[in-house]
């Protein structure tokens, strides 16, 4: 099954996805170029300051804004999603072209984790939501292997300190909880 794919592709934005019946785009402008800029600024002066959550949602709201447009499409998307039935995580494609440009890698550069409506975060609202960036076109998939999982435990403890870690402990414990 396919994923609703939001590609920024020869000077326009597509939203399309075939299980969910959509086939929607619009140019994308050189002020659209700036908005994505602005996000990636604003999330990172977010990060470094430790700045309010607010500022996080309000950046989040803006995001959605200007996939909305005024055409509706995270509403269509939403509605796409519900007709589709589809179980498990909602998965948004966000694709450019291969060999991608400057304004293409910022496209994928931008916060879309932080996606959020009038009630908040998508991602924080339902944990299924989850943004994928993708470079040029889908390859096949890997065969799956039928064996079992296997598990790396890999430990740190820092230099200089009373405090020391419980390896076998914690091993134990994951092996017992994973079985």
């Amino acid at each position: 099954m396919s994923r609703p794919k939001l590609t920024l592709r020869d000077g326009r934005i597509e939203l399309f996805w075939k299980e969910g019946k959509l086939d929607r785009y619009r140019p994308v402008k050189a002020e659209d170029h700036r908005r994505f800029d602005d996000w990636i600024s604003a999330y990172r002066l977010a990060l470094n300051r430790n700045s309010n959550p607010e500022d996080l949602l309000a950046l989040g709201r803006d995001i959605y804004d200007w996939i909305d447009n005024d055409e509706g499409w995270m509403g269509a998307l939403d509605r796409a999603f519900e007709r589709s039935g589809a179980d498990g995580p909602r998965l948004l494609e966000l694709a450019v072209p291969e060999n991608p440009d400057e304004k293409a890698i910022r496209f994928l550069e931008a916060p879309w984790e932080l996606i959020a409506d009038g009630r908040g975060h998508l991602a924080a609202l339902d944990p299924g939501f989850c943004p994928v960036r993708r470079i040029g076109a889908a390859a096949e998939g890997l065969p799956a292997f039928a064996r079992p999982l296997t598990l790396v435990f890999m430990a740190a403890e820092p230099l200089e300190t009373d405090v020391h870690l419980q390896y076998e402990a914690e091993e134990t414990a994951i092996l017992g909880a994973t079985r």
